[in-house]
């Protein structure tokens, strides 16, 4: 009995799930586009609307099951559908919430639809079969409401359905009122997601993660996940430091900066299309895999290399470089599992360094090659402030400044350091010993292509505000104090004029006399 009990319950789930194919089968699909008046006839059909922005915006797709009453003719009826902004709120009454992003509005307009006829049974269904680049699916919400007035409703996270793809649906069962319909899809805002070394990440759909490796030298790796398609149990990975690798496993002619274990879940994460972003500035200088040791690397050799036993020479992968960053290509992660980014030794100098004097006012523009310095030397009085300016001549020539005294300036050994690109950089300098000192400027470009450097030295204030005060108080002091001695002479020579000029009479007796 129980056994006949256990067949009839298989038979019956065997129909049923015939059945809906069959139902599935017998509903008319069609593709139509935003804007378009689409003339409803069967009473059973769905449209489908495309996806306007990739892994930005959803595709909408409205399915109609038209119950007509028994003894009434369907009647034909129309419907539009269009994409709206998310900015006018009051209009549409949507929810004006700050933590919350729209990844698609939709306005669904009807014409002549007669509700005697029979009942409209309205689905809507907002999906992405590739999900939305930094939004955790699980944060999406739909958004509902048919009337032209009133306030919608989110309908609530139980609504979703994950299979393959974010795919949210909801029913306007008979809720046409006013011949109007909104959907809206909406969820976090998107952005990168802040991780670290030696935690356990969750990728639950397409995910970029950052990681601040070396913030004191402007170094950051980002790892991304473009083509992770959402999924009830989402993937994991974590990255960790990785030390122990043999030196000679590092291809040769390289160093390596930083060296790293990735480990997945069982179910990896999609790792095709998935890239890292090294972002640098080659003009703050980079550290060995240490994170102590100082090194001087050709920037434009950048690289990223994966092997799959610690033990074995690593290989290197697809990549490129920029001024500012390195993107490689890491897809399979059973041969990367220890990835290590590495860079050739900046090539050594092979001829002497040859010092070029300058004096004050003097302006050079010179080309220096990369793997070169230019060495340029100043002789500054004591209590002398003075300024270099520099610049490169052309956009995208970057080259390091190096300034120190009594000797040649080094990566380690410098007083003043400044990056150089095509907008002006200054650095003022005073000497305070009592004598006059050699100042030291050396200029090394940062990538192959070299730089045209303009470098001028000239004099500066070496006025601090304490002396700028005091004669600011003392030569008005000074004038004042010179007008009134002007003034006391001029009295005093009025006082002792002869007499012949009171008296004239006198004049005459002197005249007589003679």
């Amino acid at each position: 009995m129980k056994a006949s009990s256990s067949r009839l319950l298989v038979l019956c789930c065997g129909l049923l799930l015939i059945l809906g194919h069959l139902i599935e089968a017998q509903k008319v699909k069609i593709d139509s586009t935003f804007g378009t008046k689409n003339m409803v006839v069967n009473d059973f059909v769905q449209y489908n609307f495309p996806i306007v922005i990739q892994q930005t915006q959803c595709a909408l797709q409205v399915s109609f099951d038209y119950n007509i009453n028994v003894g009434m003719n369907a009647s034909r009826f129309a419907f539009t559908a269009e994409t709206l902004s998310p900015n006018p709120f009051g209009t549409l009454h949507t929810p004006a919430t700050t933590n919350l992003k729209i990844y698609g509005l939709y306005k669904i307009t009807f014409e002549d639809f007669d509700p005697n006829t029979g009942s409209l049974d309205i689905t809507v269904v907002l999906s992405n079969p590739s999900g939305f680049l930094n939004v955790n699916p699980f944060s999406m919400i739909f958004y509902k409401k048919a009337d032209a007035t009133l306030m919608g409703e989110f309908v609530d996270a139980e609504s979703h359905a994950f299979s393959d793809s974010v795919m949210i649906a909801t029913n306007y069962n008979n809720l046409l009122t006013q011949n109007l319909l909104v959907a809206g899809l909406y969820g976090d805002l998107a952005q990168s997601v802040q991780s670290r070394i030696d935690k356990s990440n969750t990728v639950p759909g397409p995910t970029t993660f950052l990681f601040d490796i070396l913030p004191s030298m402007s170094q950051s790796l980002i790892i991304a996940f473009p083509n992770q398609k959402p999924a009830k149990t989402p993937p994991t990975f974590t990255l960790s430091e990785y030390n122990d690798f043999e030196p000679t496993a590092v291809p040769k002619g390289y160093v390596s900066l930083h060296s790293y274990q990735l480990s997945t879940s069982v179910d990896p994460p999609t790792f095709s299309g998935s890239t890292w972003s090294l972002s640098f500035d080659a003009t703050v200088g980079f550290f060995l895999n240490d994170e102590k040791t100082p090194v001087e690397i050709q920037p434009s050799s950048l690289t990223c290399a994966c092997t799959a036993n610690s033990d074995e020479i690593y290989q290197k992968v697809e990549s490129r470089v920029s001024t500012d960053k390195l993107t490689c290509k890491i897809e399979d992660p059973t041969t990367c599992v220890y990835p290590m980014i590495i860079a050739r030794l900046a090539p050594k100098e092979s001829v002497p360094v040859q010092v070029t004097d300058m004096t004050f006012g003097q302006t050079f523009r010179e080309k220096v090659e990369y793997g070169n310095k230019k060495m340029f030397k100043v002789v500054v009085p004591s209590s002398v402030k003075f300024t270099i300016s520099a610049k490169s001549l052309y956009q995208g020539e970057t080259a390091t400044l190096f300034v120190n005294s009594r000797g040649f300036p080094t990566e380690t050994v410098n007083i003043a350091r400044k990056s150089i690109d095509n907008k002006e950089t200054t650095v003022t300098i005073e000497n305070k010993e009592v004598g006059p000192l050699d100042y030291y400027i050396s200029i090394a470009p940062v990538f192959a292509e070299g730089a045209v450097i303009i470098l001028n030295v000239d004099y500066s204030s070496s006025l601090d505000d304490n002396a700028i005060i005091i004669l600011s108080v003392t030569i008005p002091m000074f004038f004042l104090v010179l007008i009134v001695c002007m003034i006391l002479v001029v009295v005093l020579c009025r006082k002792k004029k002869p007499v012949i000029e009171s008296d004239p009479s006198m004049f005459h007796k002197l005249q007589d006399n003679q």
